[in-house]
């Protein structure tokens, strides 16, 4: 995909690519290492526990502070559902999310007092 001159119009377009070698870039590589540091005490506490295993880690790098957070599966969602394109990456395109369907009153009904 990172040679599809097509591709790479596109995301240049978009913003995503610039083809100048001067061009500042971001730098995503203190992002890593955190979630890299992250990552390797939950591997060392699968191998050697020491503590419950942690799920969903929230992880604030502005107030820096972690939080464990805890979730459940939800059969509606589309990002967690039986239907969701988890783990396709861009392959699945973007997820559609829908309003749930709520009964509404009729029109003329009066309303409760």
């Amino acid at each position: 995909m990172e040679l599809d001159p097509a591709l790479a119009a596109a995301r240049r377009t978009a913003g995503y690519r610039v083809d100048d070698p001067d061009a500042a870039t971001p730098s995503v590589v203190f992002l890593n290492q955190v979630l890299a540091g992250h990552a390797l005490a939950e591997l060392v506490n699968l191998l050697s526990p020491w503590r419950p295993p942690v799920a969903y880690l929230l992880v604030d790098l502005v107030g820096s502070t972690t939080s464990v957070l805890a979730a459940e599966r939800n059969a509606d969602c589309p990002a967690c559902g039986p239907c969701s394109p988890r783990a396709l990456s861009d392959a699945a395109g973007a997820p559609e999310f829908r309003a749930p369907v709520t009964a509404l009153p009729p029109a003329d009904a009066a309303p409760e007092a």
